[in-house]
């Protein structure tokens, strides 16, 4: 009987662990999924014409931004180049981004045309002024590590010498060749 029990509680804990860990593998599946949905949904919206499409067309285009600005950085880091205030200044871009998008989802949902072209004025400039300010980044990012790479002139250089030398070395190698060869012809 002892046995059975505890059979049944190995199996009680098998079965828990297993819905525990096909739980966290679904939430993980979600976080992945929903993003990529999101975006295939504001590119589809931004096709409307009208306020819908333009709210929807500012939604991607800051989406866009923000994912520039990150993948900008996120190459800067990988090649070693200064970064500077940029990751503070993107995470304070991207909360006036969720604040923007949240008032873009509000104006989206007035029904009137009129009064959401009305407001989607304003947003839209804040939104401009978010992706320029963003693709600034982007850019001094992009120049940081252009400017942190090697000097290529100096590389040239370095280059240049080598391969004078590795000549030089192959040119004397075979004048001490020809020179052996007439000597061993002079002996014999």
């Amino acid at each position: 009987m002892e046995w059975l029990l505890a059979i049944v509680a190995v199996l009680v804990l098998l079965f828990c662990a297993f819905v525990g860990l096909t739980l966290l593998a679904v939430r993980a599946a979600q976080r992945a999924v929903t993003p990529v949905v999101e975006r295939v949904g504001l590119a589809w919206s931004a096709r409307t014409p009208g306020s819908a499409g333009a709210v929807a067309r500012l939604r991607r285009d800051l989406d866009e931004a923000i994912r520039r600005g990150r993948r900008a950085l996120g190459v800067a880091d990988a090649v070693g180049s200064p970064v500077g205030d940029v990751p503070g200044l993107l995470s304070r871009i991207e909360a006036s981004a969720a604040d923007a998008s949240g008032e873009l989802r509000a104006i989206s949902a007035v029904a009137d045309p009129g009064r959401r072209a009305a407001l989607l004025a304003a947003a839209e400039r804040r939104v401009q002024t978010l992706v320029g300010a963003t693709d600034d980044l982007a850019e001094a990012v992009a120049y940081a590590a252009a400017e942190a790479g090697s000097d290529l002139g100096e590389l040239r250089s370095a280059c240049i010498a080598e391969a004078a030398a590795l000549r030089e070395g192959a040119r004397v190698r075979e004048g001490l060749r020809v020179d052996q060869g007439h000597l061993g012809r002079a002996v014999t």
